[in-house]
């Protein structure tokens, strides 16, 4: 019989210094909770997507103010136990910027983020492995650990698909059918065949 493993996060301010992360063993009852830290807990945190790695971790992708008002994106590994495995913190340098926008977990554990920034890989480990320039709006990761990064032209309806290593393999512009239209790319799906 499979075991069931809930978890959740939340908004938080203030609370235990960072966003909390709770889970339960599948009966409802408490198996863990843990917070990450920043700022003694007097900014707010906002978490936007969470996942489970092949390896049952925890992957919470979100970002955090400080009090003086330094924004920074922050991707959080925690293992099933409920300890904190690795943290990265990257700044949001403008103020106008969203940061990360969109979070994929590859078959080997690795987080792939996109977002005003750029789109970046870390390892199963926390090292970042690859950066690179499309600033997307959403992404995938196929059967094959292709990452497919959509939504990084504001004129244009665009796609790139990007392999392993962080090398392009395509991009794709195209035109919206009539002058005028909106053309930013928001969502993208891979064919699991």
């Amino acid at each position: 019989m499979k075991r069931v493993t809930t978890c959740m996060v939340g908004l938080a301010i203030g609370f235990l210094g960072g966003v909390p992360a709770w889970s339960s063993n599948g009966s409802g009852a408490e198996a863990w909770v843990r917070a990450w830290n920043q700022d003694g807990g007097t900014g707010t945190c906002t978490v936007f997507k969470m996942l489970r790695d092949p390896a049952g971790n925890l992957l919470v992708a979100g970002d955090q103010t400080d009090t003086n008002g330094v924004r920074s994106q922050v991707l959080w590994k925690v293992n099933p136990s409920g300890r904190e495995q690795w943290r990265v913190e990257e700044p949001i340098e403008l103020a106008n910027e969203d940061g990360w926008r969109a979070f994929e977990v590859d078959s080997q554990g690795a987080s792939l983020v996109t977002g005003t920034g750029g789109t970046v890989k870390y390892g199963a480990d926390g090292r970042k492995l690859w950066e690179s320039a499309y600033a997307g709006r959403a992404l995938a990761v196929d059967s094959t650990d292709h990452v497919i990064v959509a939504g990084f032209s504001e004129q244009d309806w665009s796609l790139a698909k990007i392999s392993p290593d962080g090398t392009n393999v395509w991009s794709r512009l195209e035109k919206p059918p009539r002058p005028g239209a909106v053309a930013t790319s928001a969502v993208v799906t891979v064919n699991s065949a």
